[in-house]
């Protein structure tokens, strides 16, 4: 039996040490843009107004009707995104009080808080661009979906 045992830690010894994946190193190595979070912060502001523009939309066909609701259940994901970080740094600081806009500076170093804004930004952007280029869209709101197709455009620049 002590035999087998030993034979046992021999082999485990000759396995090499687990390696750290070049996944891992490379999310290390990420940093945060604040400027990055800021200008996505700013559109996530500027759709959120925009999204408050558009009235009833029960007029429209279902499939317009449907990708508006989806951009509003986007907007607010985003929404509770950006205040569940402000509130969790807030919280890290013994700060015990209501989200304010001026909180967000807490956040802008955040790799993980600015993936989850892209992410979640690319999403609306491909919702926008389609619902843009539909004709019954843009003759019910065509301010809007001028607007809408400038906010894709700066999504993608992000």
């Amino acid at each position: 039996m002590g035999a087998a045992c030993h034979g046992r830690k021999e082999i485990k010894q000759q396995m090499p040490d687990k390696q750290i994946s070049p996944v891992k190193e490379k999310q290390s190595q990420e940093i945060a843009s604040p400027e990055k979070i800021t200008q996505m912060v700013k559109i996530q502001k500027k759709f959120s107004g925009l999204l408050d523009l558009i009235g009833n939309v029960d007029m429209l066909s279902t499939p317009i009707k449907d990708k508006v609701q989806e951009l509003q259940s986007k907007r607010r994901n985003l929404e509770v995104i950006v205040t569940n970080q402000v509130r969790r740094a807030l919280q890290s600081k013994g700060i015990v009080r209501a989200v304010q806009d001026s909180d967000i500076e807490l956040v802008l170093d955040d790799v993980k808080f600015q993936k989850q804004l892209q992410t979640h930004l690319k999403k609306i952007q491909s919702i926008l661009q389609p619902l843009c280029q539909d004709e019954e869209f843009t003759n019910t709101f065509p301010i809007q979906s001028v607007s809408y197709q400038e906010l894709a455009d700066l999504i993608a620049l992000i």
